[in-house]
């Protein structure tokens, strides 16, 4: 449990460094600081958060409910209690060679949940969504091994889709023999 807190730790310190003179300007707001982690045999995923919640804007209120607005988030692969890998998500898509870029404020991460495909192994896949209305809403789709190479993504509304040997998200799925409805574990931020 302490080499756990370690790496929270660790990934909070990578992530507050980057982020630091953007909180400073948010000082005004509720801030907050969520972490999700999903664990299996020997690996895990954290997904830390940074958000604030602003009541009086509109634009991240559906219904009564009010919406955190998403400052940073990153995300952060362990083996045996070790962290192997950290990404700080300032924008999506992960694979930074394409050009378009989307603000993690705009479109963040909501979901994240592990499979185990018929090889063995464990993929962590990431889900985000924009908090609008429309046909023009952008939907995040990651698929990561649990050593965080990312393997799929797409970016539906965008037509945008990165894919190492896959030529769809249900051609991934299809291929490892994993069904999409029956995650081994889902979070949620919400």
């Amino acid at each position: 449990m302490k080499k756990i807190a370690l790496n929270v730790l660790c990934v909070f310190l990578f992530t507050t460094n980057l982020s630091i003179l953007k909180a400073q300007q948010d000082l005004i707001y509720i801030q907050n600081i969520d972490t999700l982690t999903i664990s299996t045999e020997s690996n895990s995923l954290l997904l830390l958060t940074l958000s604030y919640t602003d009541s009086l804007d509109e634009n991240f209120k559906i219904g009564e409910k009010i919406y955190p607005k998403i400052v940073h988030q990153a995300i952060s692969f362990t083996v045996d209690n070790i962290v192997t890998n950290a990404l700080y998500l300032d924008s999506l898509p992960i694979n930074k060679q394409k050009m378009m870029k989307i603000d993690i404020q705009t479109l963040p991460i909501l979901d994240i949940s592990v499979y185990k495909g018929k090889d063995g192994k464990y993929y962590y896949l990431l889900y985000g969504c924009s908090i609008c209305c429309g046909v023009k809403c952008p939907e995040y789709f990651g698929i990561l091994e649990s050593n965080g190479k990312l393997l799929y993504e797409s970016i539906d509304a965008k037509n945008y889709q990165y894919n190492d040997n896959f030529k769809s998200f249900d051609d991934f799925f299809r291929i490892k023999d994993i069904d999409y409805d029956s995650p081994l574990t889902k979070r949620s931020i919400y």
